[in-house]
């Protein structure tokens, strides 16, 4: 029995000093923890708030949560900004390029719905509107 507990304390007093060894500070002194540098105060004026100003959405609870909002529907103000920049064409049917987007027959862009593509203008519709692009040079 004294031997285990030579052989005990031994291998406690081996495995403390490989411990104090191996975790020695490298300046051979205490660890000391080093200031952090603090950040002069801010001071806030009379028209400034402590956090931005956040918009939140109004919603009515009556409602269901997860019905779409309503979204404003494109105007002729909008179509005026759909570019045509050319038209890909073979008698299987065509492609067009508006504003640097590839639509084909059916594809939305903008909120209007390509109803016809021929190798000289895009037929657009939305609701009972229809517009006709030509290419711009």
């Amino acid at each position: 029995m004294t031997r285990k507990l030579l052989l005990i304390v031994l291998l406690g007093v081996l495995g403390y000093a490989v411990y104090t060894w191996v975790m020695k500070p490298p300046s051979g002194g205490k660890l000391t923890p080093k200031p952090i540098p603090k950040e002069p105060p801010t001071e806030l004026k009379l028209h400034e708030e402590a956090t931005p100003s956040v918009g939140y959405v109004k919603y009515n609870w009556n409602k269901d949560p997860f019905a779409k909002l309503p979204t404003a529907s494109p105007t002729l103000s909008q179509a005026s900004q759909l570019q045509l920049r050319g038209i890909l064409w073979d008698n299987k049917g065509g492609l067009a390029m508006i504003n640097d987007n590839l639509v084909k027959v059916g594809d939305t862009i903008g909120g209007w719905r390509v109803v016809r593509i021929t190798p000289s203008y895009v037929l657009l519709k939305q609701g009972e509107m229809e517009i006709k692009l030509t290419p711009t040079e």
